[in-house]
C-alpha cells in the first residue's frame, strides 16, 4: 500500500472517532457510528467486539454523552482531559484527578498555536465549544485529524514536506495521547459501560495501533 492511501486511511479513521466525541448523537450521527464500526473493523487490527447501536435508543446515548463528558456528579463522568488523568493520585479505592492547566495543557495549546489549529473553528456541540481547555480528548483527537489532513495535502503536492507533518503527528502521540488515553478508556468504562465508553476503547485501540506503524 502506497504512502497516500495508508495517510488517507489513517485520516479517515481520526475523522470518524473525533466526530463522534465532537457532537452529540442524533440519528445520524449513530448512522455514522454504526457504518463506522464495519469501517474501524476493516482498518483496525484488533478493533474488540462491536457495540449493538439501537437507533431508538438514541435518548440514552444523549444523556450518557451528556453525563460521560459534562457532568461532573454524573455516575458516568470522569475528567476527559489529558493534565485530570495524567496527574491523578490514587489513594486506596478512590482517586483523585489533577489539576487542570498544567504543563501538558499548555504544552498541547502550544502545539496547537505552532501549526495554527484552533479548536474552536471544528463543527461541534455548543456547550463543549464552551470548553477553553485544550487537553480534551475531543480536541487532541481532531487535531490529529488535522494533521494527518495536512500530511495528506503536502504528499499530493509536495511530499518532501509531509516529513514535518509526520513528525508533528508521532511527537503528538509519544508525548500526548499515549500517554493517557488507554487510561481514560480503562476508568471509564470502569465506571460505567456504554456507547461512549466503547468509543473511547475503540480510540484507545487506534492510538495504540496507529502509534507502533510510525
Amino acid at each position: 500500500m502506497d504512502e497516500l492511501t495508508i495517510c488517507k486511511q489513517r485520516k479517515k479513521i481520526y475523522e470518524l472517532l473525533s466526530y463522534c466525541l465532537l457532537n452529540v448523537p442524533t440519528k445520524d450521527s449513530l448512522q455514522i457510528m454504526i457504518k463506522g464500526q464495519e469501517i474501524l473493523k476493516e482498518l483496525i487490527e484488533d478493533s474488540g467486539s462491536e457495540y449493538l447501536i439501537e437507533l431508538s435508543d438514541l435518548k440514552k446515548y444523549e444523556q450518557e454523552y451528556y453525563d460521560r463528558f459534562f457532568v461532573p456528579t454524573s455516575t458516568h463522568f470522569i475528567p476527559p482531559y489529558e493534565s485530570a488523568i495524567r496527574n491523578r493520585i490514587k489513594n486506596g479505592e478512590k482517586t483523585k484527578f489533577g489539576k487542570l492547566e498544567t504543563k501538558e495543557t499548555f504544552h498541547v495549546k502550544a502545539c496547537y498555536e505552532m501549526v495554527s489549529f484552533n479548536p474552536q473553528n471544528l463543527t461541534m456541540f455548543k456547550p463543549l465549544k464552551d470548553i477553553q481547555f485544550p487537553d480534551h480528548i475531543a480536541y487532541e483527537m481532531s487535531f490529529m485529524t488535522f494533521l494527518v489532513g495536512e500530511e495528506e495535502k503536502s504528499l499530493k503536492k509536495n511530499p518532501e514536506k509531509a516529513l514535518r507533518w509526520q513528525n508533528l503527528e508521532r511527537q503528538f502521540l509519544s508525548e500526548h495521547l499515549n500517554k493517557w488515553i488507554a487510561d481514560y478508556a480503562r476508568l471509564s468504562e470502569k465506571k460505567s459501560k456504554g456507547l461512549y465508553s466503547y468509543w473511547l476503547n475503540l480510540c484507545a485501540i487506534w492510538i495504540k495501533e496507529d502509534i507502533s506503524q510510525e
